[in-house]
């Protein structure tokens, strides 16, 4: 009997999905990676599988390939792997610390004393929870992570025991006494479906010097990771709050946060990247139509977001910071972007290890401007004067910078905001989204990242992840002679579906159902059949808008 499947979607929009891997070797000589076997754990909850360690590192798998995984199942990846960065000056000497080919932390606390944990404890790790753990069949950990459902659960079990809440890991106080209590309370973050905490510190010289050359700034790093694993716009996105506390008795100036990453679309070799301020959007996808090793015609585009900037005094305003409103501050958007471009002057990596071609370098390129101080300059045919945002044209029109196409395509960025200060004793946090999309091509998929971006910016810090599509249950075909001959329709459950029905945004309200048919589960919905549209009697008969094809 021929196989029907149904797919409902929304008649006021529709939509569409997205990963990617390293595919030759990176320019070992000029980048000058080094490796270290830390404690690590995967984000996995939704469409996106990833490592994160706790020595700042993220995204690189542990063979040194890339590991940003999108979809999560097809062993194809997006990036090769990403950090924070920051910099600033202390009495006027300029360091830069965080995360990029090299980690200039370990892992661990910093105590009352100016002692550190010792990274090697037990206690000093990847903490990961979930708080269906006991319920779920876990079938999404043990497929990715090729573990045994004991071993996931055990896993789970022991850290939700031992959330390090004391040390500032995020939970849910279900009975408001401020402590802890795994028997009563949630950890990580309210709501969200997977959360991973760790702590590390930029304490140690050695390892501080390995990234780009600068003693420590005696820097707390805590990081929170979470995510939603909701049909939807949720399941493709994974937020960062990173969080750097001043340990040491001088006070930080002209400091800057920088998300870097080294985006490698599939293969590596054919990239282009783009910034949209709007948006607060750094983006990468594919420069041809075609990806040679991974995704082929499919590449998806992938991102990341400044959600929530650093903190600085501002009169009559207010800014979000420590999950409240403060007053009489403001939180910066980001502030300039810079790009490397294989070994394209003047496009080059800061040096690793290397505190003039490294720190000077980097620090010049946290504000915008090329490693000599000199402005970034616009090209001619794009208008001429300078930027702090190069390649901010728009690719999907080809209209701006944007990168040419022929070429060379092997990219990283910096996506930076400040200055702002810390002092003595005071924390400033920073919430970035790092997610990915998956379009009907390569520009389609940047289209539909920057739709996922306009939603984030617009929920955040309130998100309400809910389903976005029906429950295709509701429909039953019957099937006869090997062909549909009749449709019963299911009475709709309206408190399970109400959020569908009630939907109304952005000048949209919901109108009713299309059903398609496929010829069997497995195939693309651009080569389905509408067979009926059940819509709304209410005269409307041309809705307009940005339109996104979802398979």
């Amino acid at each position: 009997m021929k196989i029907i499947v149904l797919i409902i979607s929304f008649y006021f929009l529709q939509i569409s999905q997205i990963f990617s891997q390293k595919c030759y070797e990176k320019d070992q000589l000029s980048l000058g990676k080094i490796t270290s076997e830390k404690d690590r754990t995967k984000f996995n909850i939704n469409r996106i599988s990833t490592f994160i360690y706790n020595n700042g590192d993220t995204d690189i798998s542990p063979d040194g390939n890339s590991g940003f995984e999108y979809p999560k199942g097809e062993n194809k990846a997006a990036v090769f792997e990403s950090g924070l960065i920051w910099g600033g000056k202390i009495d006027d000497q300029i360091y830069v610390g965080g995360s990029a080919y090299s980690q200039g932390l370990l892992p661990g606390k910093v105590f009352d004393n100016g002692t550190t944990q010792n990274p090697n404890d037990e206690s000093v790790r990847v903490y990961r929870v979930r708080p269906d753990y006991k319920t779920s069949d876990l079938s999404s950990e043990i497929e990715d992570e090729n573990l045994t459902y004991e071993e996931i659960f055990v896993k789970y079990e022991k850290d939700w025991n031992e959330w390090p809440a004391e040390f500032g890991a995020p939970f849910e106080d279900k009975n408001n006494n401020g402590i802890y209590e795994s028997s009563i309370d949630i950890p990580g973050i309210p709501g969200a479906h997977q959360t991973l905490w760790y702590v590390a510190n930029d304490f140690d010289t050695a390892t501080c010097r390995s990234l780009y050359g600068s003693d420590p700034m005696k820097i707390e790093f805590q990081v929170t990771i979470w995510g939603y694993n909701i049909p939807g716009t949720y399941e493709n996105v994974m937020f960062k709050k990173y969080r750097l506390i001043n340990k040491s008795d001088k006070d930080f100036t002209n400091m800057f946060f920088a998300q870097w990453a080294d985006q490698d679309v599939g293969d590596a070799g054919d990239d282009r990247l783009g910034v949209d301020t709007l948006l607060n959007l750094m983006f990468a996808y594919n420069g041809d139509d075609y990806d040679d090793n991974y995704y082929q015609e499919r590449t998806p585009a992938v991102g990341f977001q400044i959600l929530q900037g650093p903190i600085i005094e501002s009169q009559n305003c207010s800014a979000f910071f420590n999950g409240e409103e403060i007053n009489g501050f403001k939180n910066l958007k980001a502030t300039s972007f810079y790009f490397y471009l294989c070994a394209v002057q003047p496009w080059i990596d800061p040096n690793i290890g290397n505190y003039i071609g490294g720190t000077l370098r980097m620090y010049n390129h946290l504000q915008g401007i090329h490693a000599d101080g000199s402005p970034i300059e616009v090209p001619i045919e794009f208008g001429g004067s300078t930027t702090r945002f190069p390649l901010s044209g728009n690719p999907i029109t080809n209209e701006g910078w944007v990168i040419p196409i022929k070429s060379c395509g092997d990219v990283r960025g910096v996506f930076s905001s400040g200055p702002f200060s810390l002092k003595a004793g005071e924390m400033q946090e920073i919430v970035i989204a790092e997610f990915a999309a998956q379009g009907t091509d390569r520009l389609n998929s940047v289209a539909l990242l920057k739709y996922y971006a306009s939603k984030f910016q617009e929920d955040y810090p309130n998100f309400e992840v809910t389903p976005e599509e029906p429950n295709i249950t509701q429909i039953i075909p019957k099937i006869m002679n090997n062909e549909f001959s009749q449709y019963d329709l299911i009475e709709l459950n309206i408190e399970r579906d109400k959020n569908i029905e009630n939907f109304s945004e952005l000048g949209f309200e919901f109108q009713g159902y299309n059903i398609y048919q496929l010829p069997n589960e497995t195939n693309d919905k651009l080569i389905s059949q509408k067979i009926f549209t059940y819509d709304i009697i209410d005269n409307i008969t041309n809705i307009s808008g940005e339109t996104y094809n979802r398979s």
